[in-house]
């Protein structure tokens, strides 16, 4: 993983190298740089997620800013995060035009699969070319909040999705289940799935129960659901749906699930058989032709 980011970031630094010598920053009065939050709290499952930098006043020319991240001291209920360890930093150095109000951090979190208490980092903004730093809002405190002990966090990430296709048989597709942050709409609601068939753009919506007085729950998906809007398909542009299927192989136009329930260490789900999970081509809002047709059996954690 070091390795990768280590020729990752050469990459970034001969690119950036090269456009440095020619950028000419901002020379106008009044530009401040600052931190968009003192605190960012992210679920260490989330992958890659943004901090934002924030600039305010008038500007001639874009503005340099260069960060700095070091571990935060531990308390009796947080860790320190280790950079490279339990998160990654794309460019600890980012431009920003004179024509945005700001800019982010890209860093990617790593799930380390244990339960632990939340592990925490500082992000400074350590210095700024074409503008004043704000010194008393140059730091965000980011919290990665422990996945493993809440089951709805614990599904975010990875997943190989395994179906029995009417027309293929056997197969899987690797998606990835984005869960939402701890106080959204959807957070222990639902997931978004991606990757339907072999395509990020196609997605599903996985339901999320659980009870945690027994302890127990499910996820299920739910249909009908518009799968992906306006596709190209070469002689006609359309959209895939997703529908319950009859044995029999009729759409069920009502509301229906595909309920499936996690095993103990949450690296595997098990669906029911029925009903069957349809994918359809739609066009000017009539069933135009099958897209897949198939049983789902399992998801299992990559």
């Amino acid at each position: 993983m070091k390795f990768s980011k280590i020729f990752m970031l050469a990459a970034t630094a001969l690119i950036f190298s090269a456009c440095a010598e020619k950028e000419e920053w901002n020379t106008t009065e009044g530009a401040t740089v600052s931190v968009a939050q003192a605190t960012l709290r992210v679920s260490e499952a989330q992958g890659l997620f943004q901090l934002p930098i924030t600039v305010t006043g008038e500007r001639n020319a874009p503005i340099q800013v260069t960060v700095e991240v070091k571990s935060a001291e531990a308390t009796e209920k947080t860790l320190s995060a280790e950079e490279d360890v339990h998160y990654m930093v794309t460019s600890k150095v980012i431009n920003i035009s004179n024509e945005d109000n700001g800019g982010n951090i890209e860093i990617k979190a790593i799930d380390d699969a244990e339960i632990n208490y939340n592990r925490e980092f500082e992000v400074t903004i350590i210095s700024v070319n074409g503008a004043t730093l704000d010194q008393e809002n140059n730091t965000t405190l980011v919290t990665l909040k422990d996945n493993d002990s809440n089951p709805y966090d614990r599904l975010a990430g990875a997943w190989q999705l395994q179906i029995v296709s009417d027309y293929d048989g056997p197969m899987a597709w690797n998606v990835n289940v984005i869960t939402d942050t701890e106080g959204g709409d959807a957070y222990e609601k639902y997931t978004i799935v991606t990757g339907l068939s072999g395509y990020e753009f196609m997605t599903a919506r996985l339901d999320y129960s659980y009870n945690a007085e027994t302890e127990e729950g499910y996820v299920a998906f739910t249909m009908p659901y518009v799968s992906v809007e306006g596709v190209n398909f070469g002689s006609f542009i359309g959209d895939i749906h997703l529908y319950g299927i009859t044995e029999d192989n009729k759409v069920m136009t009502s509301a229906t699930s595909i309920k499936g329930v996690w095993n103990e260490d949450m690296t595997e789900i098990t669906f029911e058989a029925t009903p069957k999970f349809g994918m359809l081509i739609v066009v000017d809002g009539q069933l135009y032709s099958w897209w897949e047709r198939c049983v789902i059996a399992k998801m299992v954690k990559n």
